[in-house]
């Protein structure tokens, strides 16, 4: 029975170990490169909320602007404002746009938040169907914009963008305490709107 060269054995237990140390860095490198992903996208969210801040500063420089909307008056405060003029326009886009994120999960969300509280979300969807209709919104035409300029998003279609809106506004209610309250024992004491507005002391 012919034996092998020790000289073989040897080169192939080299093999086998560096083929497991490639496979251990592998897996390293990718962990590395997921982590740095996770601080880009943290960076880049610190980045745009300081120049949300400037622009939001902006757009809330007119005294009956308020953000987010708490009621239809203010909504149609906002819409007034952006139709009135095509700066006013570019100014809420870009607000709007600032926001960032890696997916229509993640942006849509996070600017509707901007715009909405939930307690005025619960009264809005896309069609108008028994309620108020989003879709004839000036503001909806800017999301899209803005959704589009954020650059792992620019190629969302209407459609994509469309349903991410309408889950948002379907769970509304659910926000701000809204799902812990409707499961809540019936004699729990209510708690009070998000919005409403502290009195001013005398």
């Amino acid at each position: 029975m012919p034996t092998r060269a020790p000289q073989e054995d040897c080169s192939e237990s080299v093999q086998i170990m560096d083929e497991g140390f490639a496979a251990v860095i592998a897996r390293h490198l990718a962990s590395i490169d997921h982590k740095l992903s996770q601080i880009r996208e943290e960076i880049a969210d610190l980045k745009s909320a300081q120049t949300a801040q400037s622009v939001s500063a902006s757009v809330l420089a007119d005294p009956n602007i308020h953000l987010p909307c708490c009621n239809e008056q203010e909504l149609t405060l906002l819409e007034n404002y952006i139709n009135a003029d095509l700066e006013n326009e570019k100014t809420v886009e870009n607000l709007m746009s600032l926001t960032g994120g890696e997916t229509l999960n993640a942006v849509v969300p996070k600017i509707l938040e901007k715009i909405f509280t939930a307690e005025l979300a619960k009264k809005f969807n896309w069609t108008g169907k028994n309620k108020m209709k989003l879709s004839s919104l000036k503001l909806m035409e800017l999301l899209f914009n803005a959704v589009r300029k954020n650059p792992p998003t620019s190629s969302a279609t209407d459609h994509q963008i469309i349903e991410r809106i309408q889950v948002w506004f379907k769970h509304s209610g659910d926000r701000d305490g809204g799902r812990k309250r409707r499961v809540a024992p019936k004699h729990s004491p209510p708690q009070k709107p998000g919005c409403e507005k502290a009195e001013e002391s005398p």
